[in-house]
Order: C-alpha cells, then structure tokens, then sequence
C-alpha cells in the first residue's frame, strides 16, 4: 500500500451576478428604463491532497486453465474492526493482464495480472488528531478454476490517515461600481474594483497548494443588448499584485488559517451588482460529495477594503463588509438616504468575522483655501477593544480631497480606513458623497483631525474694488495700490496666489486676465494694502488699469475696476561718448519712450549737486548731440539728463546717464629742483591737471635722446627723486601725463639739470654759546647758558656748500661721543673740555675740535660804605650827618680758581628803578631806603641788601590831639605844642576824629590808635602818602 499526494482540480466554482444598469447613452433622466445584465465568472479550485495506491497481483500458473469469473471486493476497517468503506473512495486506477474484477474477469493461463486502486479517504477520515487514524485493507478474492469455484483473502495491509483540510470560501463583491455613466454629459473614466476571495481552512488538516484559476466574465443574459462589457484585470494576493493572470496561488492553507485574494474587474458602464450567488461541485471521478474538500460557499456585500492596522498583523488588506442586507433591498434604501452600514470586517489573520459598530459623529470646521483641516468628533460611546464605523455627508459636495487624519492621541489613521465614498442617484442624476471612518478601540468621545487638499478646497478669489493708479517720481512707471482680497471668494489668506495687471492707453481697450503684461506672485491675507510699481511705460502719456487675482488652482476673480494715471516722461536714454581732449567732451543720446510733445536737457558735473558745471541748452526730440567745452583736464565728469513737456512744463526725474574723463593737459617746465652728486629732486609745472593725474618722466644725458639713462615709473605727484646718477653730469628731462584711465600725452620737454660733483672734504663744525657767557679759553658760562653745534660741508672746493652734513657728535670732559641732536647745558661748577666733530653723507669725517668753558655758578658779594659821621637814636634808627658820602665794594668769589669776575653793582634809591653804581654819593636830608646788589660777568645776581638811615636831625614825633575840633590835618590846634607834622616826622594819631589828609605827605611812620582800642580814629587819605618806616594801625582803627 503506497500513501502519495493527489491533485484534485475537480472543483467547479460558478460565480452568478446580476447587474442592473441605465441602457442608452446619455439618456435624458424622464425617459431612463432600468436593465439587467446577467453574468457568470466560471473558476477552478485545485489542491493537492492524501489519497493511496493499493495494487494486486495475481499469477496463474496453470498453463492449460484460466482463471475464470474473477472478482476482487476491496474491504476497509477501522481500529474498532468497524467496517468503513463509506469513508473511502476506492476506483480502479490502472490494470494489465485482465479484463475487469467485477465477477467477470479472467486472468489467462501462464499469466501474470495486475489491478491497481486509487483510494481517496474522505473528509473526516482523518480525524482530528494530527497523527491521523489507522484503518485496515484487504482484499477478498474469488474465481472459477477448471469449474470449481475458489475464494481467497490477501493479508490485512494498515494505512494512517491524517486529518483532511475542510475549506470555507467566501466571495466579496461591491454593490455599485463606477465607469462611464449614461445619466450625466461626460464620459466618466472606468473605477476598477476587486472581487474578493477569502478562504478560512476549517478543516484539521493543511490545504496544500491551494489556488484558484478563474475565467472572464461571460454574460448570459443582456435582453435589452447593452453594449457593456466585464472583464478581470489582474489578481492580488496578500500585498502584492500578480499581472496577466487570473489564477491565485494561495499555497498551502494550515488548519484554522485564513488567506484572502481579490481579483480587480471592471465594467464599461456604472451599475449596481442587485444579485450575487457563488455555487461549486467536485467531479464525481475523484469521489464526487464524499472526497470534496470544500465545505462551503458564502458571498458579502463589499463596503470597503480596508486595513486591520493592529501591532503583530500582515498588513495586507482586509474588506469591511455588509453580512445582513439582501443585495435587492439596497437600491430602495440608497434612493431614501439611507447608507449601507459594514457589520463586519473579513481579516486575512482571523478565521471569524470581526464585529464592527456603528457610531454618530459629527464634522467641524470651515474648510477652504486658507484653512484646509477639519474635526471629526464621535459624538456615541462604546466600550473598548472594538472596531467602530462612522459616516456623515462628506464636506463640500466630496470635492474636498482627504490627505490624511490623525486621532487626537497621535495615532495615524490609515488611509485605508478613512475614505470619501458617492453613490450616483438614478433619479436626480447626481452624486452624493460620504465621509466614512473605520478605528479600532478609540478613546471616548475622540476627535480625529482630518486633512485636506488646497487644491481640492480652492475657489475663484474676490475681486479687487479699490484699485488705485498714481503717477511714480520716475519716468514710464506708474503706481498701483489696493486692498488685498482673500482666497475662495474672500474666505482666507492666499498662499502662493498672482496678480494679473493690464494696462492700457485708452479706457476703451478690452481687458481680459489673457492680455495681462504683469503676472507677480503673492501671498496675502485680505485687507492688507498692496503696492506694485508698473515699468517699462510710455512716457509723457496717460494709462487704465485693471487687476485680476488668482489662486494657485489657477481661479481667476472677475476684473478689478479701472484706475488710471498720468505717467511722467521718460529721461533721456542710450547715453554716447563722443571725441574726448583735456577740456571738452561730445556726447549724443536718444529720446526716451515718450509722447509728444517733448524734449530734453543734459548737462555735466564733477557731482550731482546743483549747480552744473556746463548744461546744454534744451533741444527738441531730433536735436541728440552737444560738446561740452570749458573742461578740467583729467577730471571725470558725471552726465544727467531730464525731458520735459515744453507745454505743460511737466518734467521726468533726473537721471545719471554715463560719464567722461577728460584726458590730461600738456606739462610744464620744472619749477624747483635740489641737486646732488648722485641724485637730485625735481619739480615740475603740472599745467592743470588734477591731483588724480599720473606723470612718467624720463632722463637721457643726450639731448636727441637716443639713450634713455632713467625713468620714474608713474607717480602721483609732480615731484620726484631719482637718484643713483653720476655726479657732476647734465640729464635732460622730459615727462608725459595719464589720466584715471590710462590715456597718456605725448612727451613733453621738462628742462635741463646737472648733478653736484663728489663730496671729497669734511664738515666744519662751530661751537655757539647763548647768554651768559663771558670772555674766551676758557668761556665763562652758567648752568642757564645753552651751547649749541652747527655744521656746514663743502663738497669738492672749499667754500661751495655743496655737502650734506648727516650727524654731529660731541663729548664732555673725554666722555663717549654722543649724536647731537640739539642745545644742550653744563649744570656743575667748575672747568670743562668740550669735544666735537661733524660727518658728511659721504663718510668724510672732521678733526675733532675742542672748547674749554668754566662753569660759574656763584654771584658776587657786596658791602655798602658810609663815609661821614653818623650815630643811632633811641628808636634804633641810623643818623647820618649831611655831609656823609655812600659808597659800595664787591668781589666774585674765587671758587678752585672759577670766577667770571664782578660785572656791576645795581642801586636803586628809595624804590626808585636800579641803575649801575658809579661812585660814591651823598643824599638829601631825610628818611632813606637803598636797596643793592652785584652781577658778575656771567649773569650770577646777589640777592638783593636793603640800607635805610636818616640824613641829617632824627624825626620828631606829632601827636594828635584834635582840639580844634574840625578834623582839618594843617590845622596846628589840632596838634601837641600846636607842632604840625613836618617831613619824615613820625605820626601818632588816637581819639574818635576823622581827619582827612589831601596833599603829598611824607611820613617816617604811623601809628594809628592804641593798642587797646580804645581810641578808633579814621584817616581818610585822597592823596599819595609815603611811609618810609613802619605803619601800626591798632584794633578799631582805620586807614582808607
């Protein structure tokens, strides 16, 4: 007994549908009939599976006998004994050597006969147990040999049979479909749709290899002969699709394991399946009933196919369907606005249907152009863990295009299980459309943002009613402004939206978005201001405008109404340089894009402040050309121009059009130089070029310049200093200019110049002493005189100043040599050798040479003499006699042999200015101050003595007394002893008086009051009072 695998492909699946449809096309709506259309889909499900070869063989080894009437009675039994033929189909596979073992057979003499079985258990055969059940075989035999009748049984053969698959098929087919439909004016594109297949294995056993080939749809019924058509486009199975074929090869089917596949069909013309039925057979040959392995066949109503999005799922599709609605009743209940509510979601990872319930909800938000998201909000709880359905009119007629939804926890709603669906109504000939949702275990209450396309949302912007057109400050443009309109008439923001602007020269022109020169991109909210500026216009001349918004769907508002302006003249335009020297440019132009009458002005400048250097005169539009004159070389000038109405007096803006460097003037004769051996320093007449003129200058030693010996490279100053020449040699120069773009003069002449020879002797240097100083070898100086160096050099003959001194140096008392940079002082005492020495550019040094000076820093000292007699009064002041002579002596200090000796002795008498002293000399009678002081040779002053002494009798004293009571100075009563004041008296005033002095009075001293205040007299003094002693002026007391 062999076990092996049998293909059953004998499994007939006839799919029925009827289609009910609008024939004609394009009827009108009064005159639609309804027809149906039966099709049939023909399939063939195959699988392998468990079936069992039993083979018998029978010799006969009797040469002259056959063996006659034979017959052989297959019997199985099951573990119990229990006979179990009707579990099994037994047919004859193949024979040889006999004719039949039904009672009629016979095996030949000397032949060998062989019968095989095929045996085919039947569904539940197997059992459930995985290991299968066994049953028992053999075989009972009978025959007539040389007439006598024989039996015989072979040996019990075992067999296992394991559990059998047992397959449930269920087909899903939508209820309306969509292709062109008769009812509306255009021809609508075909939908494809699927046809789907879901197997669930019910059985205990694997299905292998399991598929389904299927034929096109054949119609078997079309009364009214529609032209329409069906037919199968392709298969998908799990999540791919398989092209040109109509067989799905689902593979092997474990036991409770569910695969589903679609086939995608499509019709020429929309209708409605109103009748779907699906019926099998197996083929009797193979067992018929028994040996089939399906077990059923159910059809659905397809409402979606959708997504089973759960954690551990396939991900492939899965179909959200209707189970309880007959496909008949669908129709009445669409036509009354009712929907076709899913019940049921068939899962490709699930053997039984899944519950779907049903809620209400409701959509808020304005949906347009600027605002594209919407909520969906469940306004229905239910419990958890389960898949819920809910379905409102779709927004905007179904025009708005779903992008995406996302629950208001995050999660992504599949684009599966979220869909906009229609269905076309027969007697309004419109589509209505349906927002529908499918979600598994949603929080309570949950709301779902929805996201839409702004395309789909987009409407014809507003128009614009507040446009307004101005003349610009700049020829050719005119200035526009309006309040920005919103997007979807009026409804938001437009994002990535255009303007569209015609202008024109009449208000009789037509306008349309087509003829528009101006298309700019905006992005605006409504209300806000809007500004553009219009270019490239006709000047002097007067435009209407109107304006035009649309969208980025590519809406167009209705027209803007007319706004029109004056635009000024355009400025004059394509700018030429003509012919250009060091003081005139040629210029030309053309008009600008103007009306007329016009014409224009141009003129030129170093600058674009008025006034202009030289303006031309107004010329009329054919009249484009001028020579300025009058120029500064090289300078660059700046050219403006305007146009003007000449009637209206109406102008365009100013406007730079280019400009010119006038070219360099001719160069002058050199103006200064200084020469040396081997350089010298040049300056030159620049003429009157400006200082951004560059100058190129030449040296040659022959005067047809046929060797040039130097050049000066371009420099930018009329000065230069060439230097590495050879000395005592004539270089002619000459130069050329270039001005700020390079345009060079010719050469012109500068003049001639010769080099110093070489400076072969030493500097001389001279030593200066300021004041003080005094006498020679040594010079007597103090620590205030300034000695100073100086240097002159001759170059090749003594005399001829030709050198150039470059440092002098000098020491003190054999010190290092340091560079002389300026006057200088010796501040101690005593005598000093001062070392000096120049050197020339040349390297010639000079002998040094020495000076001695002695530093006296000490003044004389004087003493005054007195040749007469003389004594001293009981106020301690010196008499002298009248015949007394005044004399003085002094003498300079020898300090280690420094002195500059005495100079003077200055004397001033009684504050008088000082004056030399001569010789001795007597003074007058009185009260007298000397003051005195001796000057040696090198200014060293003595600090100033002061003498003073009486000449003749001593003072006497006047005392106040004020008895005459009139306060009068000269009057004696007022006086002790009635003695009035005399010269170089001494006075003393006391009491209460004012006293009033109005004369030149000389007094020796004052005393005004006493010393306890108790007296407080008042001297009013008018005129010069001179005290030769001492003032007291005692509390209380004043003196004014």
């Amino acid at each position: 007994m062999k076990r092996g695998m049998a293909r059953s492909g004998l499994n007939a699946l006839i799919l029925s549908a009827l289609v009910g449809l609008l024939p004609g096309a394009k009827a009108a709506l009064a005159q639609t009939l309804c027809a149906e259309v039966r099709l049939q889909i023909k399939q063939e499900a195959t699988l392998e599976r468990e079936a069992f070869d039993a083979a018998l063989e029978v010799t006969n080894q009797y040469p002259s006998y056959g063996l006659t009437n034979f017959r052989v009675n297959i019997l199985i039994k099951n573990p119990q004994g229990v006979s179990s033929d009707n579990l099994f189909f037994v047919k004859i596979s193949s024979k040889e050597a006999i004719n039949a073992v039904d009672g009629t057979g016979i095996v030949q003499p000397a032949s060998t006969a062989t019968v095989h079985w095929l045996i085919i258990p039947s569904t539940g055969a197997g059992g459930v147990n995985p290991l299968g059940l066994t049953y028992s075989i053999r075989a009972d035999i009978s025959y007539d040999l040389n007439g006598v009748h024989q039996t015989i049984s072979t040996f019990e053969d075992n067999i296992v049979v394991r559990p059998q698959p047992a397959l449930k098929l269920e087909y899903i087919l939508p209820f309306e479909v969509f292709a062109d439909e008769p009812l509306t004016q255009t021809i609508e594109p075909v939908e494809p749709f699927p046809l789907g297949v879901r197997i669930t294995n019910v059985g205990y056993g694997p299905a292998r290899n399991f598929q389904i080939n299927s034929g096109q749809p054949e119609i078997i019924e079309n009364k009214q002969g529609l032209a329409i058509d069906f037919k199968l486009l392709g298969t998908y199975i799990g999540a791919g699709k398989i092209p040109d074929t109509l067989l799905i090869p689902f593979g092997d089917i474990s036991a409770g394991g569910v695969t589903q596949a679609a086939w995608i069909m499509a019709t020429s013309l929309s209708g409605r399946f109103v009748k779907f039925d699906a019926t099998f057979s197996h083929a009797a040959e193979l067992g018929g009933q028994l040996t089939s392995l399906i077990q059923g066949v159910t059809t659905y109503t397809l409402v979606k196919d959708v997504l089973v999005d759960l954690p551990g799922r396939d991900g492939q599709f899965d179909f959200l369907v209707n189970t309880t609605i007959p496909r008949g009743a669908m129709e009445t209940m669409l036509a009354a606005g009712q929907e076709i509510v899913p019940d049921a979601i068939l899962e490709s990872d699930q053997a039984e249907p899944i519950r779907v319930t049903r809620l209400t909800s409701e959509l808020a938000g304005d949906l347009n152009g600027a605002n594209t998201s919407a909520t969906l909000r469940l306004t229905q709880n239910i419990g958890s863990n389960l898949w819920v359905f809910t379905s409102m009119p779709a927004p905007q007629d179904g025009r708005a295009k779903l992008v995406s939804a996302v629950r208001q926890d995050g999660k992504n709603i599949s684009s599966k299980n979220i869909w906009i669906s229609r269905h076309f109504s027969k007697g309004s000939g419109t589509y209505s459309y349906r927002l529908n949702l499918l979600d598994y275990d949603p929080p309570a209450m949950a709301a779902y943002t929805l996201n839409f396309s702004r395309e789909s949302l987009d409407a014809a912007p507003a128009p614009i009613i507040d446009l307004n057109a101005f003349a610009a400050s700049v020829g050719g443009q005119a200035g526009l402004s309006w309040s920005a309109t919103g997007e979807d008439a009026n409804s938001g923001t437009i994002l990535g939206g255009r303007y569209l602007i015609q202008a024109a020269s009449s208000s009789e022109s037509e306008f349309n978005p087509s003829f528009a020169q101006v298309n700019i991109t905006t992005n605006t909210s409504p209300g806000v201001m809007q500004r553009y500026q219009m270019n490239g216009l006709a000047g002097n001349a007067s435009y209407y405008v109107k304006l035009w918004v649309q969208d980025t769907g590519g809406n167009i508002s209705v027209d803007s109404n007319l706004a029109d302006a004056f635009v000024l003249p355009n400025p004059p335009a394509h700018f030429v340089v003509g012919a250009i020297s060091s003081n005139s440019v040629a210029v030309a132009w053309d008009g600008g894009n103007n009306n007329l009458p016009i014409e224009y002005g141009v003129w030129a400048d170093t600058d674009a402040v008025p006034p202009a250097a030289v303006a031309a005169p107004f010329k009329d539009p054919f009249d484009r050309a001028f020579v300025f004159a009058g120029l500064t070389p090289n300078t660059t000038y700046l050219f403006y121009g305007v146009a003007k109405n000449p009637l209206s007096g109406i102008s365009s803006e100013q406007v730079y059009m280019g400009q010119a460097l006038t070219l360099p003037a001719a160069l002058g004769q050199i103006l200064s130089s200084q020469l040396f051996p081997s350089s010298f320093t040049m300056t030159w007449d620049s003429g009157a070029n400006s200082g951004l003129t560059e100058y190129l200058v030449q040296l040659s030693t022959t005067v047809d310049w046929s060797l040039i010996a130097w050049e000066s490279g371009w420099v930018a100053q009329s000065s230069y200093t060439f230097s590495g020449l050879m000395p005592d040699t004539t270089y002619y120069a000459r130069a050329k200019a270039r001005n700020s773009a390079g345009v060079e003069t010719a050469f012109a002449a500068l003049g001639v110049l010769r080099t110093k020879a070489v400076d072969s002797l030493p500097p001389a240097t001279i030593i200066a002493f300021s004041a003080p100083n005094f006498g020679a070898g040594p010079v007597y100086i103090s620590s205030r005189t300034a000695i100073s160096l100086s240097a002159s050099d001759d170059a090749a003959v003594a005399g001829d100043q030709q050198g150039e001194v470059v440092a002098i140096y000098y020491s003190v008392n054999a010190d290092t040599f340091s560079v002389y940079s300026g006057s200088f002082s010796i501040v101690g005492s005593g005598r000093y050798s001062i070392a000096y020495y120049s050197v020339d550019r040349f390297g010639n040094i000079e002998a040094p040479r020495f000076s001695s000076a002695a530093v006296d820093n000490i003044p004389p000292v004087t003493e005054i003499r007195v040749y007469g007699s003389s004594t001293t009064d009981a106020q301690g002041n010196l008499m002298v006699s009248s015949d007394t002579w005044i004399g003085f002596t002094a003498a300079d200090p020898d300090m280690d042999g420094i002195l500059s000796g005495l100079k003077s002795v200055m004397v001033s008498e009684d504050g008088g200015p000082y004056s030399v002293y001569q010789s001795t000399f007597a003074m007058g009678e009185g009260f007298h101050r000397l003051k005195y002081y001796a000057v040696d040779n090198v200014d060293n002053a003595e600090v100033p003595h002061t003498f003073e002494f009486f000449v003749g009798a001593s003072p006497k004293t006047a005392t106040w007394t004020g008895l005459a009571g009139d306060g009068n100075w000269l009057n004696p009563d007022n006086w002790l002893g009635r003695e009035a004041p005399g010269v170089n008296d001494s006075i003393v005033l006391s009491g209460m008086d004012t006293v009033s002095i109005s004369s030149q009075t000389v007094f020796h001293s004052l005393v005004l009051g006493d010393s306890e205040g108790l007296s407080a007299p008042i001297l009013i003094v008018s005129s010069g009072v001179v005290v030769s002693n001492t003032v007291v002026i005692h509390k209380n007391s004043i003196l004014t």
